[in-house]
């Protein structure tokens, strides 16, 4: 393909790339940056050491050692939660799995994430949804995001 004739398919290309963003950007909230994927993979280590934390008191058994690796994310959401700026994230993870006698691996395990952006804008924290009584409304519940933390 000759050189002008790609410079007028990018241009085309562009324009309509910026088209789809403006207008999909009128019926979602401006929210800035998103979170990184470190942030992301991150969010679903807290997640999972969580549930991990209820097990092993229901158990009353030590809990292994676990590492999340290759996140892959699969669909982004801008959305608000409590009138502040999140995100609803899906995909999948690997888990290792340290056991005293072995390790195990555990792939394309999906999940669901949702991280809600704070006020001064300099933290991200999990949010998750808990569930309540019947006929009451849920509400959310946030968890501060430890960057020196990871399972």
């Amino acid at each position: 393909m000759p050189k002008a004739a790609r410079m007028i398919v990018s241009a085309v290309l562009m324009t309509l790339v910026m088209a789809w963003l403006t207008a999909c950007g009128t019926n979602t909230p401006t929210l800035g940056l998103a979170p990184s994927k470190q942030l992301v993979q991150k969010a679903v280590a807290l997640q999972i050491d969580q549930t991990q934390q209820q097990l092993t008191y229901s158990l009353g058994s030590t809990p292994p050692k676990l590492e999340i690796i290759q996140v892959r994310l699969k669909q982004v959401e801008p959305l608000l939660i409590d009138n502040l700026p999140a995100y609803h994230f899906r995909g999948t993870y690997t888990l290792k799995i340290k056991l005293p006698q072995q390790q195990v691996i555990q792939r394309q395990n999906p999940f669901d994430v949702y991280l809600q952006r704070q006020k001064e804008g300099k933290t991200w924290r999990l949010a998750r949804l808990q569930s309540t009584e019947q006929g009451r409304q849920a509400s959310w519940r946030t968890y501060l995001i430890n960057l020196d933390k990871i399972l």
